[in-house]
């Protein structure tokens, strides 16, 4: 069997979260787990998404948010291992938790989304919800300042309210 590996994401102490894009990614990252929530957007051929003991095959575009300290990873399927993916990447700690941020009506819906990733170790989001935040998903890594902020918030909070 092989070994899960712990990993130590690279967001800067003073960083809310990391975002990185890799448009020629080779799927090759190991099962790993870490500290932090995971969203990612993986533009690809056939591959595996591997979240904890659930194993399902993806055909194109995959769009879930994994919770602390769940092993997870994605690979290429057979035939295809030599085809690179586009995946774009954002680990995030729990930024707001205990904050009054996170009392306020409008932020409540992260809550309750929150909640439901951990009790369920993640959550697979529909092809028309990666359509309405693919386009912000991707240009987040390039995003700066308060833009860069605002941008983040505004992808949660339309997974949050969406129809997953």
């Amino acid at each position: 069997m092989s070994k899960i590996l712990k990993e130590i994401t690279p967001r800067a102490e003073n960083e809310m979260f990391f975002a990185k894009n890799t448009p020629d990614d080779k799927m090759e990252f190991p099962l790993h787990y870490h500290e932090e929530y995971e969203l990612t957007l993986a533009c690809t051929g056939p591959a595996q998404r591997i979240v904890g003991g659930t194993v399902e095959n993806i055909e194109s575009e995959d769009l879930s948010l994994i919770g602390p300290n769940v092993f997870h990873c994605y690979k290429k399927a057979d035939g295809f291992k030599d085809k690179t993916a586009n995946l774009t990447v954002i680990q995030f700690n729990q930024i707001l938790s205990g904050t009054v941020l996170l009392r306020t009506s409008e932020l409540q819906p992260l809550v309750k989304m929150f909640a439901a990733v951990e009790a369920g170790g993640g959550i697979k989001f529909k092809k028309s919800v990666i359509d309405m935040v693919k386009n912000d998903i991707m240009t987040l890594p390039v995003a700066k300042g308060v833009e860069r902020i605002t941008l983040f918030i505004k992808i949660l909070l339309t997974l949050a309210t969406s129809d997953a």
